[in-house]
């Protein structure tokens, strides 16, 4: 009986550090990607995908703990893997963009077959960025991008126009795009939107713009429940499928 009981605990012990070390592979850095803490990552090899969430930064704040907002569970419940692009305030966001590049790739050479995007504030400019470089993803979402700070600071704003425009006319298609801007963002210069459109439709770009949709306001508004509430489902649908449903339509 001893014996018995001994080979039974050593197989228990055996499974447990197998699956221990299993879990650890599934959690291991992409790159500079770092596993979703709140998510059950289950590996390239199994899961539906990867979700990217790229947070905002300030000069001298530390940013990385800030959490990742709700409409990205949409993409955890589905089976997709979750990391974060967790890193500090950098004076070229072209050097962030270049960074997650990289890592896509790395994550698509591991075997990921969907890649989406998704990022806030200064995340959301860097996956534009990326998107404009090419990155191999499936869809970026981009929530109230910006980067050059408050816009009763900036001494110059036609500066984040042709810049945005620059970032959106090198975009080709390939992901699709779902970008949100809210009405009193301190960080929005105004226009965004209106100035993507006829190039994405010029470039045959998939896109929803979501300009200042009802009943949101300020920079982080899709920080809280409600947003995803109303527009998580359908921006589910629309990043997976291309189907556009109410109240995801834009401009």
């Amino acid at each position: 009986m001893n014996d018995i009981i001994r080979k039974t605990l050593a197989s228990v012990m055996t499974a447990v550090v197998f699956l221990g070390a299993a879990a650890h592979a599934q959690n291991q850095p992409i790159g500079v990607l770092t596993a979703e803490p709140k998510n059950h990552n289950v590996g390239p090899q199994q899961a539906a995908g990867l979700v990217v969430y790229s947070h905002g930064y300030m000069s001298g704040l530390d940013h990385t703990a800030s959490p990742t907002q709700p409409y990205v569970k949409h993409w955890w419940g589905h089976g997709y893997d979750g990391y974060r692009f967790n890193r500090r305030y950098i004076l070229d966001p072209a050097a962030d963009a270049n960074t997650l590049v990289e890592a896509v790739r790395l994550a698509r050479s591991l075997g990921y077959k969907r890649v989406v995007l998704t990022g806030q504030s200064a995340g959301a400019w860097t996956s534009i960025i990326a998107g404009s470089l090419g990155v191999q993803a499936d869809g970026i979402i981009a929530i109230s991008g910006s980067w050059h700070g408050k816009v009763k600071d900036q001494k110059d704003l036609t500066r984040v126009k042709s810049e945005w425009q620059r970032y959106v006319n090198a975009i080709r298609p390939g992901a699709r795009y779902f970008i949100v801007k809210f009405l009193d963002d301190e960080y929005d210069v105004g226009g965004m939107l209106e100035a993507a459109k006829p190039i994405f439709v010029q470039h045959g770009v998939d896109a929803i713009l979501l300009n200042y949709p009802p009943g949101f306001s300020g920079h982080h508004a899709a920080d809280k429940n409600d947003f995803n509430g109303a527009y998580g489902k359908c921006m589910f649908k629309y990043i997976e499928t291309g189907v556009r449903e109410s109240p995801c339509i834009g401009i």
